[in-house]
């Protein structure tokens, strides 16, 4: 395998472990809106108007009755966040389909690549092989600490 291919192999492999960590802030981001909406969701149940006899109950969306004008900011608010919510779900759905492809496709070559890099000689290792190296072995230690 040619010198170039194997650190052509080594920047995909790191690309992967970017995409890992790109994966990991949708999924934060999501955490942190699910919490807001589901506080909120809690709040606004609690404003529910319980209409004597009926077993009904009143929703005030509108923001008339007193006490109930943060309502409608706070419907539009949860409207707002659980849009989000859905494209960052959507978004993190690709990104596992497309990490779980490139990641199966990728390790058979990453250990016939390891066999390689341990065949190689001295003489033709670079800073940029050691570089990438380095680079995939902190993305390695921080995935295991994620």
């Amino acid at each position: 395998m040619e010198y170039e291919q194997i650190l052509a192999i080594l920047d995909e492999w790191i690309a992967t472990y970017e995409q890992e960590f790109d994966y990991l802030w949708v999924q934060g981001r999501m955490k942190v809106l699910d919490k807001s909406i589901k506080d909120r969701r809690e709040k606004l149940d609690k404003t529910f108007i319980k209409i004597p006899f009926t077993g009904k109950r009143l929703f005030d969306d509108i923001g008339v009755l007193p006490g109930h004008k943060w309502i409608p900011t706070a419907l539009m608010e949860d409207a707002k966040e659980v849009t989000k919510y859905n494209r960052l779900l959507e978004q993190a759905k690709r990104m596992v389909t497309d990490l779980i492809e490139t990641q199966s496709a990728l390790i058979p070559e990453v250990e016939r690549l390891a066999r390689e890099i341990d065949n190689l000689p001295e003489s033709e290792i670079d800073h940029r092989l050691t570089d990438r190296t380095s680079r995939i072995a902190s993305y390695m230690s921080s995935a295991q600490a994620q």
